[in-house]
């Protein structure tokens, strides 16, 4: 074969070759589905908000009365907002661009300005608050206090406690479902969830679930919710449609928090006594994978304007910054050197049948002579 002819299809081959090794990247660092960065806070963080707003997410700092600031952009410590006693749960409300925090000691909620990061006022609702959750249908912050058994209705607008709505024993924590316009709230004393018609501002249903139900989350793919049930080590699957368990998927143990994230259709359950973080695939409603994260994970949220979860470690003292990204299959080395060999051998056929034809012309010319 003529040395300038393969020296050309060599070239071509290895431009293909680095062109496909360019168009399939390799993932972030760390991968998907682990831990890719880690944001020392020196607090003993509990739970934590997303404002889309501007970009920083929100911590509480259950020992110190402060909520801890972080820019979701540059994964890094802003400053801390000093709240009420023992604050632990936080909800973002978009109608105002204000966050609530649920102060557990001081029977309180308080409110800061997500523009300014600075706290307005503080409002008083039943005993012990914990989680707080916000109705998209009207407007509301619902507040589960602890100790009250009830759950406080908050007019955002007038940042006022407009009604109580007894539930069970010791609810904990609250999610709103946008299909149905009902708030779940889980018990965690008996093991059941309650079913507030945000319409008339009652508790409609009992649900039971595993026992200690913690944090609950709503699949909006699915119109499932999802609910933590720390002692018994596995989230408990509820159909919003027909206000049904459907069934318990077994994940690490102490289930304690639960976020979904609509990039890939996932549910993340932090596993308080085995510092991980279990993967639910909402699809098929099974644990499909468990990543390491700090000691002690607690709350965690999704931040869609990268795409990472945010997990706060209590122990550890410490937000987890979790990559979740689809997997993008890499260029293997070995595929890129055959696909350079077998354009080489394609080349030699073609020269090899060029000469033939060549040679048979020759041929054919000469007897014509």
């Amino acid at each position: 074969m003529n040395q300038k002819a393969i020296a050309a299809v060599v070239l071509v081959a290895l431009v293909i070759a680095a062109g496909s090794v360019a168009s399939h990247p390799a993932s972030a660092a760390g991968g998907p589905g682990s831990v890719i960065d880690t944001i020392s806070v020196g607090r003993n963080v509990n739970k934590i908000a997303y404002d889309p707003s501007n970009g920083y997410l929100y911590v509480t700092n259950y020992n110190n009365g402060t909520v801890s600031v972080i820019n979701g952009t540059a994964d890094a410590l802003v400053g801390y907002i000093t709240v009420g006693t023992e604050p632990v749960g936080i909800a973002y409300d978009p109608s105002n661009g204000c966050l609530y925090v649920a102060n557990f000691g001081s029977g309180t909620v308080s409110v800061i300005n997500g523009a300014k990061n600075t706290a307005l006022s503080n409002i008083t609702v039943g005993t012990s608050p914990v989680g707080v959750a916000y109705d998209t249908s009207n407007g509301y912050l619902y507040v589960a206090n602890y100790d009250s058994g009830t759950v406080s209705v908050i007019n955002g607008a007038t940042n006022t406690v407009i009604s109580n709505i007894t539930v069970g024993s010791s609810p904990f924590e609250i999610a709103y479902d946008t299909s149905n316009g009902y708030l779940y709230v889980t018990n965690s004393y008996v093991g059941i969830v309650s079913v507030i018609n945000a319409a008339t501002d009652t508790a409609q249903y009992n649900i039971t679930v595993g026992s200690s139900p913690f944090e609950i989350a709503y699949d909006p793919s699915n119109g499932y919710l999802y609910v933590a049930n720390y002692d018994s080590g596995s989230v408990s699957v509820i159909n919003g449609a027909t206000n049904t368990a459907l069934s318990n998927i077994t994940v690490g143990a102490g289930p304690y928090g639960i976020a979904y994230d609509p990039s890939n259709g996932c549910l993340y359950v932090t596993n308080y006594d085995n510092a991980t973080v279990s993967v639910i695939n909402g699809t098929t409603n099974t644990a499909i994978s468990s990543i390491t994260v700090g000691t002690d994970p607690v709350g965690v949220a999704y931040d869609s304007s990268n795409g990472y979860l945010y997990v706060a470690n209590y122990g550890s003292m410490s937000i987890s910054v979790v990559s979740t990204a689809t997997p993008i299959p890499e260029f293997p080395e070995s595929l890129a050197f055959f696909t350079i060999l077998i354009s080489v051998l394609m080349a030699m056929l073609v020269e090899r049948s060029l000469g033939r034809h060549r040679s048979s012309r020759s041929e054919l010319k000469g007897q014509a002579g």
